[in-house]
């Protein structure tokens, strides 16, 4: 690799991401999606379910709400398909922050120090009971809990205790809300077994990218990059896209490492190319 390409790889991961997006100026649209998410908190008995197909950005999305409203206000788990659901609350009670009040001296205020709900409640053994008395000590604070690829959960994960525990936050709790993001094409096919709380789901759909948001991914990131492309090459790129923000993200990253590589500032149809060619390889591509 050329001295060009370790100048510019820090900036290249940040700007096209192979993960999903964490940078909010890096965020291109998407500010229904976002908004309604963020207007989940607070709202007594409201959870919302975060789906559409693979590669649209959802985890990009959650990621974007989970800044946007901070550790007080916003805890973010990823389920694994290893998951029962013993080990996903101990994560999820680690990731959710609590206030702790600390006395003033000499009349100055002192910023509030957050602490995790694990810490606070020291024992629990996280049967369904003990988690719901565990998020009724969130109260008077309000916090959005985001469940990140709940479509992983295997068969070791037990839905209807998970569903049992949503509907007594529901019913019970002002201070709590869940966000659960996945691929699905409906909320039945992402929550199953939801009769009980299918009242309390808000289902917030992610469509396919525009071309022009698209178009505005690979703008952005080439010029943090200090890179330029022709137009007719950065047309082809949206096309290649398909509409999915994640193929922009992981063409641009390979074709701006291809041709930074070669000392070059300009990305270059071949850079595309061998980016394409290597992605489908590796199985990337969507």
């Amino acid at each position: 690799m050329s001295k060009l390409f370790d100048e510019k790889r820090e900036v290249l991961d940040r700007v096209f991401s192979t993960a999903p997006v964490e940078d909010e100026t890096m965020f291109v649209g998407r500010e229904e999606e976002v908004e309604r998410c963020t207007q989940l908190l607070g709202q007594r008995g409201a959870h919302g379910v975060l789906f559409g197909e693979r590669g649209v950005g959802k985890s990009s999305i959650a990621n974007i709400v989970r800044v946007k409203l901070g550790d007080e206000s916003c805890a973010k788990c990823s389920c694994l398909g290893t998951d029962d659901n013993e080990r996903l609350w101990r994560r999820v009670f680690s990731e959710v922050r609590l206030r702790d009040v600390i006395e003033e001296s000499d009349d100055e205020p002192h910023p509030p120090t957050l602490l995790p709900l694990s810490v606070i409640l020291e024992e629990i053994d996280y049967s369904p009971n003990s988690v719901m008395d565990g998020l009724a000590q969130i109260s008077p604070q309000k916090v959005l809990i985001i469940l990140d690829e709940f479509d992983s959960l295997g068969k070791k994960f037990i839905r209807s205790d998970f569903v049992d525990i949503l509907k007594y936050v529901s019913d019970e709790l002002d201070g709590v809300n869940f966000l659960l993001v996945g691929v699905g094409n409906s909320i039945e096919e992402l929550v199953r077994e939801n009769a009980s709380i299918d009242r309390n789901l808000r289902p917030i759909k992610v469509p396919q990218m525009e071309d022009r948001e698209i178009a505005q991914i690979i703008h952005n990131g080439l010029n943090e990059l200090g890179m330029t492309v022709q137009r007719s090459v950065a047309e082809g790129l949206v096309k290649l896209s398909k509409a999915l923000p994640q193929n922009t993200h992981l063409i641009c990253h390979e074709g701006c490492a291809l041709a930074l590589g070669a000392s070059r500032t300009e990305l270059a149809q071949s850079d595309i190319d061998g980016a394409v060619k290597r992605l489908e390889q590796w199985g990337k591509l969507i």
